[in-house]
């Protein structure tokens, strides 16, 4: 928890601020790999950048939040701290919506692409190297980082002050 007024209201700057600039350095990273491949960025790249998108929330969280506490221990008014803390928390329960639909259409996706239709029967193939590491890897890092991101949320979010 910040000791003083200033250190609150930086925290509070960073609470309103940290999601911003997470989305930006995600934003920045996914157009820069467009460019320099002329290409769409591969599953990779979505991750890390949702990874940066949920780190950057996760920032948010942890910052309005001891913004909140210092806020509403020292008695002042919690007005744009309570702000801050309910965008983050609006933000997060997005960003956890967003990236787990995504990990699990990927999830049936990565199986969907297992099937060989080009007998009379649709067919089975067997997992490859490269089925794993491009189709159902990312899809299980996805769900680890949503489950991740939202464990920190949850636990930063009730987070008492910290000595």
């Amino acid at each position: 928890m910040p000791r003083s007024s200033a250190a609150a209201s930086r925290s509070l700057a960073l609470g309103y601020s940290a999601p911003i600039v997470g989305g930006v350095v995600s934003l920045i990273l996914g157009l820069i790999v467009t460019d320099v491949t002329n290409n769409t960025p591969d599953i990779w790249i979505w991750v890390l950048i949702q990874t940066l998108l949920g780190a950057g929330v996760v920032l948010g969280t942890r910052f309005s939040t001891a913004a909140f506490n210092f806020a509403h221990a020292s008695g002042k008014s919690v007005g744009a701290v309570a702000g801050a803390r309910a965008l983050n928390m609006v933000l997060g329960a997005i960003w956890s919506a967003i990236v787990t639909i995504w990990a699990f259409a990927k999830g049936v996706d990565s199986v969907a692409k297992l099937q060989d239709y080009s007998f009379a029967q649709p067919t089975i193939r067997a997992i490859s190297v490269d089925n794993l590491l491009n189709d159902f890897l990312p899809a299980f890092v996805l769900i680890v980082v949503a489950l991740a991101g939202m464990f920190l949320l949850v636990t930063e979010r009730a987070s008492e002050s910290r000595s």
